[in-house]
């Protein structure tokens, strides 16, 4: 019975499964033969040196890409990093300028030191703001500078004395208005010294500001072709406590504005026109409110003329604090009286205003 089953089974199935079997074998004939082939032909290779030739080959491009990709990426940070490698940073007042590294920086002129701290009133390495001219030397020799002259708006340029304008050129491209002049300046009479120098000075014009750059190079110095002075301007670019301290300065311009002998209410009124838009809108409701907390003009004679900053500190966040002196003046040229006074600088909505004042 049970061979009378699997001769019918074989019948029926037989035709069916012997073929695919077949199928099959005849690929894994083909995989053993293709795989047989492969390994003949890499033994081939190594014995008669080609796969050596070729595990060179692949060795040395990857040296040589590893090699051009070092290349440019020390490219690249030469052209994003020349001005740091090839320059030094020195801010002078409002403004960064990069000058030459083989040159140093020497100043006669007031200096403030900017110090940062972070959340945990860390200071970090302080930097120096030059406030009038900066001198630079080479070998101890001055070859040129940089120096902030005062500027009304349609008013001649500050030259120098004794000198006079051979050529004026405005200049384009920089960061305001340029002039480039050139200049023959001569020596006082009385020094019976009747030698010509020929200088180039390039004026940064900044109208709003009233206060132009001079960037100048002493005669006779390599510094003092055109295009290195234009070098100079293009490196030119507003300092980040730019603001807060121009809002000091303003703030020290207004003072002689606000008589704080006048009526009170008046007083308030002038509190609110010539410092409403330096002050925070806390202190200002704060001096109208009680205008003999502000500072002010007291009488004709003397009358505040400035804010001399002495010092800036950026604290945590978007403030700073600025230390200088509140310098009053009479119509004796050199008389003055100074009172120190401290800042805080805030910024609100975008802009710098003075939170708070302090008198010492």
């Amino acid at each position: 019975m049970a061979r009378h089953i699997g001769e019918s089974c074989l019948k029926k199935w037989g035709g069916r499964i012997l073929p695919v079997l077949q199928k099959r074998k005849e690929v894994m004939l083909s995989k053993i033969v293709l795989f047989k082939m492969v390994a003949f032909g890499l033994d081939l290779w190594k014995k008669c040196g080609i796969w050596g030739d070729i595990v060179a080959v692949r060795l040395k491009v990857r040296y040589l890409l590893l090699a051009l990709a070092a290349v440019l990426v020390v490219a690249i940070l030469i052209v994003i990093n020349r001005n740091s490698i090839f320059n030094q940073l020195v801010q002078i007042g409002s403004y960064y300028v990069r000058i030459p590294r083989e040159l140093t920086v020497r100043a006669d002129t007031p200096v403030i030191v900017i110090e940062s701290k972070n959340s945990s009133g860390v200071s970090f390495k302080p930097r120096k703001i030059y406030l009038g001219e900066i001198v630079f030397e080479k070998d101890k020799v001055p070859v040129g500078g940089i120096q902030i002259l005062s500027y009304n708006h349609g008013a001649l340029l500050p030259t120098p004395n004794h000198s006079e304008i051979v050529y004026e050129t405005p200049v384009q491209g920089l960061i305001t208005k340029a002039v480039l002049l050139s200049l023959r300046r001569t020596e006082p009479a009385a020094s019976m010294d009747m030698s010509v120098k020929e200088e180039n000075h390039l004026y940064l014009i900044f109208e709003k500001e009233r206060v132009v750059y001079d960037i100048y190079a002493c005669a006779g110095s390599p510094y003092a072709v055109p295009k290195n002075l234009i070098k100079i301007a293009k490196s030119f670019r507003l300092s980040e406590n730019a603001e807060a301290l121009k809002v000091v300065e303003r703030f020290g311009r207004s003072l002689q504005e606000v008589n704080k002998l006048a009526p009170r209410n008046v007083c308030a009124e002038l509190i609110k026109e010539y410092y409403g838009t330096m002050l925070t809108p806390a202190l200002l409701a704060q001096w109208m409110a009680a205008p003999s907390q502000a500072p002010g003009r007291y009488g004709s004679s003397p009358w505040p003329d400035r804010i001399e900053i002495k010092g800036i500190t950026r604290a945590e966040g978007d403030k700073y604090v600025v230390q200088g002196d509140i310098v009053e003046i009479t119509s004796v040229p050199g008389e003055e009286w100074r009172t120190k006074v401290e800042l805080a600088v805030e910024k609100h909505d975008g802009r710098w205003l003075i939170a708070k004042v302090i008198l010492k």
